[in-house]
């Protein structure tokens, strides 16, 4: 009786130790980088998953809409989320990674519009297209919210790249490899030779993982410390240049 007890509680501990390593993450389309639709959910998701694999953990995503993949992860339905800049509000809510990736953020448009950007006022009077959720440094973000610029709030980036296409927006501010992906995916070869992009990279943005404060602190930290650890470790080991370099290699295929 006494050793079915005790294989009772050692399954049980094993059990115990098993969830404990499993992290749940939210995040949402952000091709070729964040995507359900690539091998390994995409570059970043991959590193995630690598980082913490190093430090003994499985992840488990989820993939939603940003602003609902934003919500349940503050919310404490997920242990975080991946893919998120940091601003002031977002930091009362969530603890911040080292950064995972830097984001260089270009204006795509039309080969017909004259544009050459070198400040905030080369921006006035013209309609931006801003996916809801994004972050684009804080000179635009302020530009924003002072309400010195048009701007054209949508829910995703394909319907962002479709409004530059039909003219109902101006300019379009993304990542230039994520900009030039959507531009591949959504429209013709045709079509898609009408955009094109201001080479002047006008913002670089950390992006990283994010745990929520609401879950119990004492796991945010050690799930935050472990992730640190590994992503450190998947850069002095080179895997980490060595994934972002094939990112590079496969968008320009």
């Amino acid at each position: 009786m006494l050793r079915v007890i005790f294989i009772l509680i050692a399954l049980l501990c094993a059990v115990q130790v098993s969830a404990n390593q499993i992290v749940r993450l939210t995040t949402g389309e952000w091709s070729p980088l964040i995507s359900q639709r690539y091998e390994n959910d995409g570059i970043l998701a991959l590193i995630v998953r690598e980082a913490f694999a190093l430090q003994d953990f499985d992840v488990i995503y989820q993939f939603q809409p940003w602003a609902v993949s934003y919500s349940e992860a503050r919310d404490h339905k997920f242990d975080g989320s991946l893919g998120w800049v940091a601003d002031e509000q977002r930091s009362r809510d969530f603890y911040f990674s080292d950064p995972i990736y830097t984001s260089r953020k270009v204006f795509f448009h039309l080969e017909s519009l004259n544009f050459i950007y070198n400040s905030i006022d080369d921006l006035k009077g013209l309609r931006i297209g801003v996916t809801n959720t994004y972050k684009f440094g804080s000179k635009f973000d302020n530009a924003v919210k002072n309400g010195l610029l048009n701007i054209n709030y949508v829910d995703d980036n394909p319907r962002n790249i479709s409004n530059l296409n039909k003219q109902v927006i101006d300019l379009f501010p993304m990542d230039l490899l994520v900009g030039n992906c959507l531009i591949n995916e959504y429209l013709t070869v045709e079509t898609a030779k009408l955009i094109t992009y201001d080479p002047h990279i006008f913002a670089e943005i950390p992006i990283s993982l994010i745990f929520s404060r609401k879950m119990p602190d004492q796991r945010a930290k050690y799930l935050l410390n472990a992730f640190n650890l590994g992503l450190a470790e998947l850069k002095a080991s080179g895997r980490y240049n060595h994934l972002l370099q094939l990112q590079k290699v496969k968008a320009a295929q």
